[in-house]
């Protein structure tokens, strides 16, 4: 097992304690389980900082959408933004 692998194991750990100590509704923690298992099987990228700082805005664009675009196009809740607000949110995410 990889490093990755078992830190994300080690933090579903901690997830089911917590989901358990809380007392939480199953619908609930059914959903904190869906999002970091997501987390862990499509982790989001950071865009280099050379990029941010030196491309052209068209050129970042285009950049932060190749990244992105599959992320953001599956999230219901953004399906109705425009290129250019996804762009401006993708260009502020970052990971953990």
């Amino acid at each position: 097992m990889g490093g990755r692998y078992k830190s994300h194991m080690a933090v579903m750990e901690e997830i089911e304690e917590f989901i358990h100590r809380e007392n939480m509704p199953l619908d609930l923690g059914m959903k904190i389980r869906r999002h970091k298992k997501q987390q862990y099987l499509m982790p989001s990228r950071l865009i280099p900082h050379f990029a941010a700082e030196t491309m052209s805005s068209s050129l970042l664009k285009d950049f932060t959408m190749h990244i992105y675009r599959n992320t953001l196009s599956k999230l219901p809740l953004l399906s109705g933004l425009s290129e250019s607000c996804l762009t401006a949110m993708a260009l502020k995410l970052e990971t953990r």
